[in-house]
């Protein structure tokens, strides 16, 4: 069985002030989330 050849996806973009802003928020939440995960008690049985 030959391994699946996939084909590259196109990159073209630019990288704007807009796009950084929206990187900058994703990654504050980002953070929010995993302080919160840290801080939260929870059952893991539920897991």
């Amino acid at each position: 069985m030959e391994p699946m050849k996939v084909k590259h996806l196109p990159v073209d973009y630019n990288i704007d002030q807009e796009l950084l802003m929206l990187i900058s928020e994703a990654n504050i939440k980002y953070g929010e989330y995993k302080t919160y995960l840290k801080n939260v008690e929870f059952d893991s049985k539920f897991f």
